[in-house]
C-alpha cells in the first residue's frame, strides 16, 4: 500500500476505535473534551518547567535545559 493512503486510514479506524467518531452524548461530555487539550498542554508546559528548573541548577548541558524551555513555549503559545 503506499504510505500516502496508509495514515488517513489508520486515523480513521483508530478514532472509529476509540469512538471519536460520533458527537458527545451531553454538554457536560463536550466540555471535558474541549477543556482536555489546553489542560494536557498546560500539563506538559508546567512539566517542562520544572525539567528546566533541575537542568539549569544542576547544572546540566545548556541544550537540555533550552530544549526543555523551548517545549514550554511551544505548548503554551499565544493562550496566554
Amino acid at each position: 500500500m503506499d504510505r500516502s493512503h496508509a495514515s488517513p486510514h489508520l486515523a480513521l479506524a483508530l478514532r472509529r476505535r476509540d469512538g471519536l467518531d460520533r458527537e458527545p452524548g451531553t454538554p457536560g461530555q463536550a466540555w471535558a473534551l474541549a477543556l482536555a487539550g489546553p489542560v494536557a498542554n498546560l500539563l506538559v508546559a508546567v512539566v517542562a518547567g520544572i525539567v528546566h528548573v533541575v537542568l539549569v541548577d544542576a547544572g546540566a548541558d545548556p541544550l537540555a535545559a533550552a530544549a526543555a524551555a523551548s517545549i514550554v513555549v511551544i505548548n503554551l503559545g499565544s493562550r496566554w
